[in-house]
């Protein structure tokens, strides 16, 4: 397995973090955590009780990435494919986001304490 001290870092936060889509908001939570992976885009990692599951469908699609394991929950918003993943077991060095889900904050609406944020 690579060294993921090396590039990755898990930020805890205590901040108002949003989901949207148009006007229909998948997630609300104060405590994301922010993952760093160097040469990626922050990625928001929530609490799957902040995740609005009645606008998310699940779907077969699975990937693996040898920084944080294999990410085998993924779910679609409406049109949107795979707008959404979860690591039931990622590894150990990341256990903090182990089930928390992560939206592509390419194709959502990301605010943190009532700032839209920029799409990478």
């Amino acid at each position: 397995m690579p060294d993921t001290a090396k590039r990755i870092r898990l930020e805890p936060k205590t901040a108002h973090l949003t989901v949207r889509v148009g006007d229909v908001v998948l997630a609300d939570t104060q405590n994301p955590v922010l993952l760093h992976e160097t040469g990626c885009p922050v990625r928001y990692y929530l609490p799957r009780e902040d995740v609005n599951f009645d606008t998310l469908t699940p779907n077969s699609n699975r990937t693996h990435c040898p920084y944080k394991g294999d990410a085998d929950q993924y779910w679609d918003a409406g049109d949107l494919q795979n707008v959404a993943w979860a690591y039931s077991a990622p590894y150990d060095e990341i256990s903090d986001i182990t089930g928390n889900v992560a939206f592509y904050n390419e194709i959502v609406d990301i605010t943190i304490d009532g700032v839209p944020q920029e799409r990478p």
